[in-house]
């Protein structure tokens, strides 16, 4: 359950906001907050640098977690 959830999830939404950003349409990669449009390009990066660095924590205690189970 742990490594379906904490690293095969967050590797697939890495895989899409990496690869599907850019597959929105140019309408919506504006920044009009009182539309609700907000996804300008350097928003992915603000989407993809903190589930990245989750991930990374992650197989940290991922780590620990099987070492404890080898012991």
């Amino acid at each position: 359950v742990w490594t379906y959830f904490r690293h095969y999830l967050n590797l697939v939404m890495l895989w899409s906001v990496w690869a599907e950003f850019d597959l929105m349409p140019e309408t919506s990669k504006h920044w009009e907050p009182e539309d609700g449009v907000w996804m300008v390009w350097w928003m992915k990066w603000q989407i993809f640098a903190p589930i990245l660095l989750l991930q990374v924590l992650n197989l940290f205690w991922y780590y620990l977690i099987l070492r404890i189970l080898w012991r």
